[in-house]
């Protein structure tokens, strides 16, 4: 009996000793199940188990016994042992625990520590458990980290996991621009753009619609959660709803031999889509490229480019950019006709050569025949416009000598591109050949400032010496002549008045000619020049006058 009350009060003093040395609760009360560490106090399916001893934050029972730190106090049971409960003494003050200034906040601990620490408690999908409340009353998305969370190819890879409030849920922990907080790295570090993911993201008049982020690696950044086609994932949208022709941007895009070129891919809503991302003129924006870097003509696409009466006709847009028609050729193709992007041109310009046809830009468009003016290259059709003048009088509609050619009076290019043909200087070069040029017409020239034509054997500038008359059967020429010579008026002539007045018969030589014999007047022409004129005056073979041959008694 002496031996008992000794071995109490040993362990009365003991206790005191301990006591004395412990961090304990502050108000020690009675404990109020001491039972509880009985046999199974640390066995999951016994009764007896720790964990299902105390409510929601009734930790201060146990630290009545193990101290506030959970290290000890009257037992000699350190629950924070590494092996145990490490993360266990953040909640030494339940009242600091949600309070991100205070030094015991839960998220401080994750700052060097691991969700596997939270789970002994909280349960493997952080939902609660026996003693602990769950973590995803405040953290829904929070199930997501377990092993293999930053491991694309676990099941636990976070890319997999739908977030039931979007990036809220991740905002609450990694901070609102994604870099990080108190207790969670920076998502940043692996995906560079993940910060445009704010309020108005999706609102054009909003400082973060994300059409308005410069994207550090391009749409790669985006790819990586929206999907290599931008189709969507588990936790984002899909980019086609708004941006139907997102997905050619893949690798390749650039390349015209790759199957993913942007030229192969059909455009379901036209130049629209590429508008959305590459602005209205096509010049690029905060995060789309210039197209008019490869494109140089692409801002001719605007509403009204199939309107001749439109500001924006392309035929304007082109006659503005020295008509540069292979520009057009990269999307329509190299016949025009069409390609994945770009319809056929060859509706309208159904003409051979179409849109490089010459009628395109001068002449009748819808008759491929008539490729002089009018129209000219300002789409004038009066005869008083410089660029269309007389056209139609030499090419056309000649009632004294055979059509004059194009080659006559301008340098006739071979192809559309040829050398001098699209080089910019307007108006077009007037370089006098053949006809213009024959006998002593080696002077001809065009005024451009005056708009008259000079020195051109066609209008006169011509002298047939009588020593050099050739016979005409057994009719020696020199008989007509009543001078040494024979000569036209050399007559200047206004290239756009265009009213019969500039040529008519007697304008260009005398009736007669200076130098040759009067036989009584314009009735007697057709005596020896007969089959080419008659008794009124009338040229009736328009291919034996102003031909460069004097054509006398059917010769």
């Amino acid at each position: 009996m002496n031996r008992i009350i000794t071995l109490i009060y040993l362990v009365f003093i003991s206790s005191l000793i301990f006591i004395g040395c412990s961090e304990l609760e502050d108000n020690i009360t009675t404990v109020s199940n001491p039972g509880i560490h009985g046999e199974g106090v640390m066995n999951l399916n016994s009764p007896n188990f720790h964990g299902n001893y105390f409510d929601k934050w009734k930790f201060s029972d146990c630290q009545n016994c193990h101290a506030r730190n959970f290290q000890g106090g009257l037992t000699p049971v350190n629950c924070a042992d590494a092996n145990c409960h490490p993360a266990l003494n953040i909640h030494q003050d339940s009242s600091g625990v949600f309070n991100q200034s205070s030094s015991n906040f839960h998220g401080r601990y994750l700052q060097t520590n691991s969700f596997t620490d939270c789970q002994q408690c909280h349960g493997e999908n952080l939902a609660g458990g026996l003693s602990s409340p769950s973590c995803a009353t405040c953290h829904s998305a929070i199930s997501v980290h377990k092993t293999g969370i930053i491991e694309p190819a676990s099941p636990n890879f976070h890319g997999k996991n739908p977030l039931s409030g979007e990036f809220v849920n991740c905002q609450s922990c990694h901070g609102e621009n994604f870099t990080g907080g108190i207790s969670s790295p920076s998502c940043a570090t692996c995906h560079s753009a993940i910060s445009i993911h704010k309020i108005g993201i999706i609102d054009p008049s909003s400082p973060n619609f994300h059409g308005k982020y410069p994207l550090p690696n391009g749409f790669t950044d985006c790819q990586q959660c929206h999907g290599q086609n931008f189709a969507g994932g588990n936790l984002s949208p899909t980019c086609i709803t708004c941006h139907s022709s997102i997905i050619v941007h893949k690798s390749g895009i650039s390349d015209p031999a790759s199957p993913n070129f942007h030229g192969k891919n059909p455009l379901t809503g036209e130049f629209e889509n590429c508008q959305q991302c590459h602005g209205a003129n096509f010049t690029g924006g905060s995060i789309s490229p210039s197209c008019a870097t490869c494109h140089t003509a692409i801002s001719v696409h605007k509403s009204g480019i199939n309107d001749p009466s439109s500001a924006n006709f392309h035929g304007k847009y082109l006659a503005n950019n020295n008509w540069n028609l292979p520009n057009c050729s990269q999307c329509h193709g190299p016949t025009y006709s069409g390609g994945t992007q770009s319809p056929t041109c060859l509706t309208c310009h159904s003409q051979p050569g179409g849109p490089e046809a010459c009628n395109t830009c001068h002449g009748n468009f819808n008759d491929p025949t008539r490729i002089a003016p009018p129209q000219d290259l300002n789409s004038n059709t009066v005869t008083t416009a410089k660029g269309v003048g007389a056209h139609e009088k030499h090419l056309y509609t000649n009632v004294f000598g055979k059509t004059v050619e194009c080659e006559t009076c301008h340098t006739v290019p071979q192809s559309l591109n040829s050398v001098g043909h699209l080089d910019g200087n307007l108006p077009a070069e007037v370089d006098f050949n053949g006809l213009a040029i024959f006998n002593i017409a080696g002077n001809a020239n065009y005024n451009s400032s005056n708009v008259t034509c000079a020195n051109t054997y066609c209008h006169g500038n011509f002298e047939f010496l009588k020593e050099s008359a050739g016979m005409y059967g057994s009719v020696n020429g020199q008989f007509a002549y009543s001078a040494p010579k024979m000569e036209g008026n050399k007559r200047s002539v206004i290239w756009n008045k265009v009213d019969g007045s500039e040529a008519q018969c007697g304008s260009c030589h005398g009736l007669p000619p200076t130098g040759h014999v009067d036989f009584g007047g314009l009735s007697t022409c057709t005596n020896c020049h007969f089959g080419i004129v008659n008794a009124q005056g009338q040229i009736i073979d328009k291919s034996k006058h102003i031909n460069g041959v004097k054509n006398v008694f059917g010769y």
